[in-house]
């Protein structure tokens, strides 16, 4: 969605940030689009058809770089996917909500990295302070809904919500955006159609929402999965081999697997499951952190084999957004004391 607008932003912008034409690239194959069902919400909720955008297996990126005619800029993330390092000289603006990786400093030309609970509010600012005219009626509910989504509906609990998201979602609201009273409805639909993971494989929940990253020549992957590893379990009773195939498949070092979900008493909890060859060089890591973690009970058959270990994590407000950088530290400090 971000990156939807704000190609759309940039392209009609009178005075432009950057020379050229824009486009937004959906950087995931089309066909995994259905697994986000939020998303695909979102854009009907504004009337927009994802048809005509193009996701990154429609576009011959290798090629069109060689040939010097694409440029990017990278939205809601400040650091590329290991597979995609290679692009990093042709990053030419960012803009990202999420912890600042200080990459890309001597290709950027413009660098907006700034910690609130959505990428659309950055989004938002920009827009109302260079170009207000371009924010039609569809586009703020578009902007809106995900700013409600990315901050649990404005939960003081989960403790990402800033002034400025308020901010963005009251301008919003007086160019024909979402009502307040209507904020909790949006939100459970779009929450609703995020989490009915009911027809996905294992293989698909791993697919849905992950994140790479590579730490002192280590490759990992931290997957978003919405139910909890006991529920996981009797699901799919080849749990371990299908992680242990997309594991291999990946070609990971590490995999982890950040559980969300409410249980009986509707209290809202995480887990973590961290696997694989290399899982052990981060084990003690992470239960010395303030993610407060402590043991599962869960108990997994066929892993004698696949290095595993699960925990229940105490401290709720450790998204992935806390865990991805603190997994790079980790790593990274294990091994720089390993050449001591």
């Amino acid at each position: 969605v971000a990156a939807v607008v704000y190609s759309f932003f940039l392209q009609s912008l009178s005075k432009p940030i950057l020379p050229g034409n824009f486009s937004p690239l959906i950087n995931i194959p089309r066909k995994h689009f259905r697994l986000r069902g939020e998303a695909a919400g979102a854009f009907s909720e504004a009337g927009i058809d994802i048809k005509s955008v193009p996701f990154i297996d429609e576009v011959d990126i290798k090629k069109c770089v060689e040939n010097e005619s694409l440029e990017f800029v990278l939205v809601d993330h400040n650091r590329l996917a290991v597979s995609q390092e290679s692009y990093g000289p042709y990053i030419k603006g960012v803009i990202d909500h999420h912890k600042d990786e200080k990459q890309y400093l001597s290709s950027c030309k413009f660098r907006t990295i700034k910690a609130v609970g959505s990428c659309c509010t950055l989004i938002t600012l920009q827009a109302l302070e260079e170009a207000p005219s371009l924010i039609s009626p569809e586009i703020a509910r578009l902007l809106g809904s995900v700013i409600l989504l990315d901050t649990g509906n404005l939960n003081p609990q989960m403790k990402k919500t800033t002034s400025d998201d308020l901010t963005a979602l009251k301008e919003l609201e007086k160019i024909g955006g979402l009502q307040e009273k209507d904020y909790e409805s949006v939100y459970n639909n779009l929450l609703n159609q995020r989490r009915d993971i009911s027809k996905l494989t294992t293989a698909e929940l791993l697919i849905k929402d992950t994140k790479y990253g590579v730490a002192a020549g280590l490759k990992f992957a931290i997957a978003g999965v919405g139910l909890s590893l006991e529920d996981w379990v009797k699901r799919d009773s080849q749990l371990i081999g299908a992680l242990e195939s997309f594991y291999e498949e990946e070609s990971l070092d590490i995999l982890i697997a950040m559980t969300t979900f409410t249980d009986e008493k509707k209290v809202f909890r995480r887990q973590l499951l961290i696997c694989g060859s290399k899982a052990p060089e981060l084990w003690d890591g992470v239960k010395n952190s303030d993610l407060e973690l402590k043991e599962s009970d869960v108990k997994f058959s066929g892993s004698e084999s696949f290095p595993l270990r699960a925990f229940d994590q105490g401290n709720v407000r450790a998204s992935r957004k806390q865990v991805m950088p603190l997994v790079y530290k980790i790593l990274s400090e294990a091994t720089t004391e390993s050449k001591m």
